[in-house]
């Protein structure tokens, strides 16, 4: 009788147990990833089935898609047919507004060059937050702001929300309301922001030396021992902390007003 605590052989795929050296089963199935992926886009990309769920897809991704086809048959006529009636099937009148909102979402969302996964989660906060309260078209946009700004900050990528603001047109009072509400009813926790992941942003508008972001990170992990970084804005922070670092390499370049963009 087996100790219970069986290992699996990386070679042969054997499930041993190694106090008694017996073989408990030979030629196991192998459940995991039949192919190498080191991002989660090279995961989905390379598997043969797709995720089970898609909220940037109104349908959740469960619908049936009829390509184009490329052969030059009488039949071609008729696959052209059932393919645009197919697209008209799947969108509903009802749903013309969610699938106009999540079109928007994905489109600001490559136009900032965020991942595929970031805009993913952003339409599942704009999905939850429309069976909490009704958005019509003139909230479309702020809706958009607040589900990019809460995914941005949900996965730890430093977005400003001027710079949100800005992209989709629409107010800080009717951005920060949703915001508000989609945070307290959805229990979203946003990550703490490293200051030091708004070095390369605020350095390139500053034309700041390479030289200076490495000193200015160094002076933030400095600060952070200390306890300086709690309670502050992470990019008026990193901000600080380059022009600190330009003033010790003798730049006089750097100033107050050139940084004032960039950290807002």
């Amino acid at each position: 009788m087996g100790s219970g605590n069986y290992t699996v052989d990386p070679v042969t795929g054997e499930i041993v147990d190694p106090e008694t050296g017996e073989v408990m089963e030979e030629h196991p199935v192998y459940m995991g990833w039949e192919r190498k992926a080191f991002t989660p886009e090279e995961k989905i990309k390379r598997s043969r089935t797709k995720k089970i769920c898609i909220y940037a897809i109104h349908d959740n991704g469960l619908h049936t898609y009829i390509d184009s086809p490329r052969s030059r048959t009488a039949e071609v006529a008729r696959a052209l047919r059932l393919r645009l009636l197919n697209r008209r099937m799947r969108i509903s009148r009802r749903d013309m507004g969610l699938v106009t909102l999540l079109n928007m979402i994905w489109w600001f969302g490559k136009k900032m060059g965020l991942d595929a996964r970031v805009i993913e989660t952003a339409a599942m906060y704009a999905r939850k937050y429309m069976e909490i309260e009704e958005v019509g078209e003139k909230r479309r946009k702020p809706v958009v702001a607040a589900s990019l700004f809460l995914a941005c900050r949900s996965h730890g990528i430093p977005v400003s929300l001027a710079e949100m603001l800005e992209l989709v047109g629409v107010t800080r009072r009717d951005v920060w309301r949703i915001v508000m509400r989609m945070g307290l009813e959805l229990n979203i926790k946003g990550r703490i922001l490293d200051p030091r992941l708004y070095l390369d942003r605020i350095a390139s508008q500053v034309n700041a030396s390479n030289e200076a972001v490495s000193i200015a990170a160094r002076l933030i992990e400095l600060a952070k021992r200390r306890g300086m970084v709690t309670g502050k804005h992470p990019a008026p922070f990193a901000g600080a902390a380059i022009y600190l670092a330009s003033l010790l390499m003798g730049v006089r370049t750097v100033s107050y007003t050139h940084l004032t963009l960039p950290t807002n």
